[in-house]
């Protein structure tokens, strides 16, 4: 795996993580754990009865991986592209 796909899924790892933990600190309790479900949409629905710290752990690793892999395969999507338009041209 390249260096700039691993660096995606961290970044995407760590920036799911730090907004979770943003709603989870700012937003009122009935509130955050809708915001969270939302946030990591298909998925959240396999933990949508959990509740509070619980809610949070899954949204944090199970959420996180999801963004990982999402930040990653956009960034191996604009890699594919650029690199083609590069040896075209």
């Amino acid at each position: 795996m390249s260096t700039k796909l691993r660096r995606a899924l961290g970044a995407g790892f760590l920036l799911h993580a730090l907004a979770a933990l943003w709603i989870w600190i700012r937003w009122d309790p009935g509130l955050r754990g809708a915001w969270l479900v939302w946030v990591d949409l298909p998925w959240s629905l396999l933990w949508v009865q959990a509740a509070g710290w619980k809610l949070l752990a899954l949204s944090l690793v199970l959420g996180g991986c999801w963004w990982a892999v999402l930040s990653a395969g956009l960034t191996f999507a604009i890699g594919r592209l650029t690199t083609s338009s590069r040896s075209k041209g």
